[in-house]
């Protein structure tokens, strides 16, 4: 007797996206996302604006990585975008593509809320993009002073 077994498989309830990128990919999904951004935003703010791609260093004690490197302080790099003016090179605008670091609580996150309040200070515009599902959104969140 042979028994049959009809495999179903479920359409993806998102179309043309990876919702499981915020693990190991999310590194080069940023690396590659931050470009094809400031290849879009260009043509709109020029000649006023110039749009640079910057980088962050954030240090995060990743319990995951202490087994592996005990006592190590992981480095993150991250990009962002930079809209400057083009005659005195004033930045006005800073986007942000938010990541994992941005939102865990190791760290990351109180390193990221410090930078983002001090474009506040200076009443930089902040665009933060936010396409992680998981981790506390930053939004209207305050760094402890």
């Amino acid at each position: 007797m042979t028994s049959q077994v009809e495999e179903h498989i479920m359409a993806s309830p998102f179309p043309g996206m990876d919702p499981f990128i915020e693990s190991q990919l999310w590194e080069d999904f940023h690396g590659d996302v931050i470009p094809i951004i400031r290849a879009l935003i260009v043509p709109q703010v020029r000649p006023r604006y110039t749009v640079s791609i910057e980088r962050s260093v954030f240090l995060s004690s990743d319990d995951e990585a202490a087994h592996f490197r005990p006592d190590a302080m992981i480095s993150v790099t991250q990009k962002f975008l930079t809209l400057r003016t083009r005659d005195d090179a004033r930045v006005v605008t800073v986007i942000e593509l938010l990541s994992p670091t941005n939102k865990d609580d190791k760290g990351g996150q109180a390193q990221y809320l410090a930078k983002r309040a001090s474009y506040q200070r200076t009443l930089t515009n902040i665009v933060e993009i936010d396409l992680l599902r998981g981790g506390r959104s930053s939004a209207g969140v305050q760094p402890e002073l």
